[in-house]
């Protein structure tokens, strides 16, 4: 990375996992050469203003879909299973519009639906949420309820081991 900053001869930014800090850590020449570190997080849904941030998110996705008609993420209904399918993580937003869009455009669709959303989910695993449910298809989702339910079957996991 020295070498390939010095030979490119322009700005670089490094990213990577919350754990490649550690690179810096253990290299002070390579710590100094990147002095500005800068942490980006997945996104909050608690206030109304950090859900319209992540509906804003999501309608900017949407609007960049290869549909011609829209599939409305930003729905409240739609980005609370959103949300909750992803923790608000970016990445886990683009893995399952990836699935879903690969499902829309197989099945002949000119925009992506809730059955696509379900597929998609179903097709990503994320192991630090082993009690995540699908909430695409649901109608009666309720995202706090979705939460609590994980929270609870995490803790009983927990207290069975310990």
């Amino acid at each position: 990375i020295k070498k390939f900053s010095d030979d490119a001869n322009v700005p670089i930014i490094l990213c990577g996992m919350p754990e490649s800090k550690r690179i810096f850590e253990h290299n002070e020449q390579l710590d100094r050469r990147f002095l500005d570190k800068e942490e980006i997080y997945g996104f909050q849904y608690i206030t109304k203003e950090e859900q319209i941030e992540f509906r804003t998110f999501l309608k900017a996705v949407d609007e960049d879909l290869p549909f011609y008609n829209r599939t409305y993420l930003a729905d409240k209904k739609l980005s609370d299973k959103m949300f909750y399918a992803t923790n608000g993580n970016p990445y886990y937003v683009n893995k399952i519009l990836v699935e879903a869009t690969a499902f829309a455009a197989k099945s002949g669709n000119d925009s992506i639906d809730e059955n696509h959303l379900y597929e998609a989910f179903r097709r990503i695993k994320n192991s630090k949420r082993p009690f995540v449910t699908n909430p695409f298809t649901n109608d009666k989702f309720n995202l706090f309820d979705a939460f609590e339910l994980e929270q609870n079957k995490n803790k009983k996991l927990a207290k069975n081991i310990g």
